[in-house]
């Protein structure tokens, strides 16, 4: 069961493909081929962000890095909304979520 008898029934075979070499050919033959075929140029893949996804990451290293949140005064709001003493203050909602908006404006500039 030798290798080589695998490489002689490949060379044998009916509908072989042109061009293949098998490894006990000599060195001549085997540079006849690659130089009638030529070389195919090996491509590469690349992968470019668009400023959009670049924005997106920096924003989301931003967000990683951001220090976590207060817990006792979640748990107080917690409680204030329960009691049903928090009340909205519209105005200062309204410009809060404007404020945002342009900084979120600023980071895809």
């Amino acid at each position: 069961m030798a290798i080589n008898n695998i490489s002689n029934l490949m060379n044998n075979s009916p509908g072989k493909v042109a061009g293949n070499s098998s490894s006990q050919q000599g060195s001549g033959t085997q540079a006849t081929n690659s130089s009638t075929t030529g070389q195919v140029p090996v491509r590469q893949d690349a992968v470019v962000l668009t400023d959009q996804a670049q924005s997106l990451n920096k924003l989301q290293q931003k967000v990683k890095d951001a220090p976590g949140f207060n817990q006792s005064k979640v748990e107080s709001l917690k409680a204030a909304i329960e009691r049903g003493e928090y009340k909205v203050d519209s105005d200062r909602l309204a410009k809060k979520m404007v404020s945002l908006e342009s900084e979120l404006e600023q980071l895809y500039k």
